[in-house]
């Protein structure tokens, strides 16, 4: 087993090196190009104007307060789907949100370069993304349904381990406090 995992130690260490000539030389180190952006004949990024109004979307839905899991689900019900004719999950809509390409910096392997031609969101758009980001999280009822739930499967096991005298550990979810049983009674 030693020898396979030096031998793909060393194809992962390749695979850096290729990647970070090829960003050292501004191209563009992966065939999947964010949303909005095709890889030019140069290997460097491009815009791809088909896709700016979806990636402006985006953002306003955002900007707007809508939750990731609804925005996917509101995409998806419109239509808009992935290049691979998927919908857009919460996670790759959050790297939309926040790739710094879209303001026009290319970060490549930890190397940033200015790219004013790839410039898609207004320095506005991107204010009122931090402002939103910065935000506290607002709760929702199905937190409170969650909460209750775990609340429930403590409250059982707490009542069905008591009678044996075993002490256990668990956290109150609303107050996050660590405490054990013998202590909440």
């Amino acid at each position: 087993a030693s020898a396979a995992e030096l031998e793909r130690d060393l194809i992962k260490e390749r695979v850096a090196l290729g990647r970070a000539r090829q960003a050292a030389g501004g191209l563009w180190p992966s065939p999947r190009p964010p949303l909005a952006y095709r890889i030019g004949a140069d290997g460097r990024l491009e815009v791809l104007p088909d896709e700016v109004p979806v990636a402006r979307r985006i953002w306003s839905m955002y900007v707007d307060g809508m939750p990731l899991t609804e925005m996917s689900l509101r995409l998806g019900e419109d239509g808009v789907v992935s290049r691979r004719g998927i919908p857009f999950s919460p996670t790759t809509l959050r790297g939309i949100i926040l790739n710094p390409i879209y303001r026009g910096q290319e970060t490549i392997m930890g190397t940033m370069r200015e790219r004013p031609e790839l410039r898609l969101m207004a320095g506005r758009t991107w204010g009122a993304i931090q402002k939103r980001r910065q935000r506290p999280a607002i709760k929702t009822r199905s937190d409170d349904r969650r909460s209750k739930a775990i609340d429930n499967v403590f409250d059982a096991y707490t009542a069905a381990h008591e009678e044996e005298g075993e002490g256990i550990v668990f956290c109150d979810v609303k107050k996050m406090n660590w405490h054990s049983a013998e202590a909440a009674h």
